[in-house]
């Protein structure tokens, strides 16, 4: 609702002042030349008085809600805080049960290969039998060796293992776990020359 029409002194042009101020001198612009011009206040005791406890009404108003805005922020960022908490905490669950299983995994299923008998199994076993054998189990890196010991060939044969060893060990037991590029060597009975 326009209280008030003025007409520019410049070009004749409506100013429009839709609220004109018991209390302050306004300032208003034209719209068509941008010329400016002062509106006086009514000056009325109840009209000012009004206009006091409105301008009042107004700054709560605006304080309340620039309250509600921060607090509706802080609480925002204590959102976000908590959310980044929670993710980081499930992040590391998540790790820990991935890390837990995969060490269960590998302590049921431990790498390389499993040897399935003791190493006093292959003695007396003719050489070719325990190098597919041990083919068989994954190993890749197995040798052979004679040893010229036998005389008669009473109490073994030739071809007989004397002896396996993995890595130079010759004390593995079953169910013990090798790397498959362990050297093997099998080492087999002959006759002397």
């Amino acid at each position: 609702m326009k209280l008030t029409k003025v007409v520019c002194e410049n070009c004749g042009g409506n100013i429009e002042i839709n609220n004109l101020s018991h209390i302050n001198n306004q300032e208003v612009s034209c719209a068509y030349c941008g010329a400016t011009y002062i509106a006086n206040a009514k000056h009325s005791i109840i009209g000012a008085l009004r206009e006091v406890e409105l301008e009042r009404i107004k700054e709560l108003q605006k304080k309340e809600s620039s309250k509600a805005e921060w607090e509706f922020k802080d609480k925002q960022e204590e959102r976000k805080l908590n959310t980044k908490i929670l993710l980081g905490l499930a992040i590391f669950i998540g790790i820990s049960m991935l890390a837990l299983s995969v060490g269960a995994y590998f302590e049921s299923n431990p790498m390389g290969v499993k040897i399935t008998v003791d190493q006093s199994d292959f003695k007396g076993e003719n050489y070719k039998i325990v190098k597919e054998k041990l083919t068989d189990m994954g190993f890749k890196n197995i040798n052979t060796e004679k040893v010229a010991d036998l005389k008669f060939g009473i109490l073994s044969s030739e071809g007989d293992v004397k002896e396996v060893t993995i890595n130079g060990d010759n004390d593995f037991k079953k169910d013990d776990y090798f790397d498959e590029q362990s050297i093997i060597k099998i080492y087999y009975h002959v006759f002397k020359d």
